[in-house]
């Protein structure tokens, strides 16, 4: 669980999911699949850069997300997510 909270910067909080990376530059994409308030959210992380840290994009469902909190909806089960660092 500390993996992917705080390395993988992937972090449960009351406003929503959080997604912040902070990974080793030598590490260039990941995905991970978290359960949080009864929906499935799958996330992949790609760092085409090589950057420790820094988002220059998060999309739900194909659409363009502000900030770095997905904010859940009621009733919604499951989010495709995906974080372009860079």
């Amino acid at each position: 669980m500390a993996l992917s909270q705080y390395i993988l910067g992937i972090k449960p909080t009351l406003a929503g999911m959080s997604i912040e990376p902070c990974v080793p530059v030598w590490l260039k994409g990941y995905t991970v699949r978290r359960v949080y308030r009864g929906a499935v959210y799958s996330i992949r992380v790609e760092n085409p850069s090589g950057v420790q840290s820094g988002v220059v994009g998060i999309t739900v469902d194909g659409a363009p997300q502000s900030g770095g909190v997905i904010t859940p909806i009621p009733g919604k089960e499951k989010y495709d997510i995906v974080v372009r660092m860079g």
